[in-house]
């Protein structure tokens, strides 16, 4: 299986070659990029493609459910389309809603919601409040994956962080499908990001950020159970943190939320700095050494979990308001 990682990392890799050469999608900088050349877009395609290989051989293998390959198949096909059709010609906010309500839809229909979490001592089953809770999660996940695909390589080593942690538990549990797959996701998007690395020679586009904020929901709902959403609430705590302060304040002064900006705390910090690298790098040193250590707390005990969330987002909201997170101008 290790093979399988291999291949999944070099066909993604190979892939971004031909995106770069052959894109007729390309990100010209204006007022609102972290960018100052064009730069091709659309690479999201490579590991959508390298990803959906890997789990149909998975499949092959009788290492992944039938009903668990559609799901993520389906979903994502769905909303890779019409990502990559916005990266080629942007469209409507209506179509684009639409293209991520219809994916997650999909995914639902297959896995179901999330059908419970702990607290403490006490189990809450969720019914048909679930389904509601998932599709409305699931859509700012998927939203806030595309507004935190910024600056070069901070989505895909997030990814890398929560898929490789994700996998960790899976494969704790005995849940080896799941954990294998995950693993091809972060294979996958490891080999774009060779070429999404500062100074980036490709971006993801719409086609891969829409997509892997589905994959993460999608996949927190079909590791529920053996795992509990805890340790998956934990793990995404910097990107929830980010926008979810930077798209409230923009709302409370009026402003199109879901407009281009410069304003999300990782985006400070990458012009404070004048250097993404530093940016993404300081994001994943907050991931090891804040955000997993919480996620390992909340997965090894799971009543427990809503501590280690409460922790964890109790920290990373008022941090990301500090760090200018969606303020007007860094005197405003």
């Amino acid at each position: 299986m290790f093979l399988l990682l291999l291949a999944s990392f070099t066909l993604s890799a190979l892939l971004c070659v031909a995106v770069i050469k052959h894109s007729a999608a390309i990100d010209v900088p204006n007022e609102r990029s972290s960018h100052t050349k064009p730069v091709p877009r659309g690479g999201g395609i490579a590991f959508i493609v390298a990803f959906f290989s890997g789990i149909v051989i998975l499949f092959g293998a009788n290492l992944m459910p039938y009903y668990v390959l559609v799901a993520l198949a389906g979903g994502g096909g769905i909303i890779g389309l019409v990502g990559y059709l916005d990266d080629l010609n942007p469209v409507s906010p209506l179509l684009k809603a639409m293209g991520q309500a219809a994916s997650l839809v999909w995914g639902l229909f297959w896995l179901g919601p999330v059908p419970y979490i702990e607290v403490s001592d006490f189990i809450w089953q969720w019914g048909i409040i679930g389904i509601a809770l998932s599709m409305i999660c699931g859509l700012w996940m998927i939203n806030l994956f595309n507004f935190m695909d910024g600056i070069d390589g901070i989505a895909a080593t997030q990814t890398i962080f929560i898929c490789i942690s994700a996998a960790i538990f899976c494969l704790s549990e005995g849940f080896y499908g799941q954990a294998w797959a995950l693993g091809i996701l972060a294979s996958a998007v490891g080999g774009f990001l060779i070429f999404n690395w500062q100074p980036a020679k490709l971006f993801m586009g719409d086609s891969g950020s829409g997509f892997l904020g589905l994959m993460i929901a999608l996949f927190a709902i079909a590791t529920t159970p053996p795992l509990s959403l805890w340790p998956w609430a934990v793990l995404v705590t910097l990107f929830v943190a980010d926008s979810t302060v930077t798209v409230a304040r923009r709302i409370m002064r009026g402003e199109k939320w879901y407009a281009g900006h410069k304003l999300h705390a990782y985006q400070r910090l990458a012009q404070r700095w004048n250097s993404h690298r530093a940016a993404t790098i300081s994001f994943m040193a907050a991931n090891i050494v804040f955000v997993f250590p919480l996620a390992l707390w909340a997965w090894s005990e799971p009543a427990k979990g809503v501590w280690a969330w409460a922790i964890a987002w109790g920290t990373a909201f008022p941090l990301a308001y500090v760090l200018g997170a969606g303020r007007k101008s860094e005197t405003g």
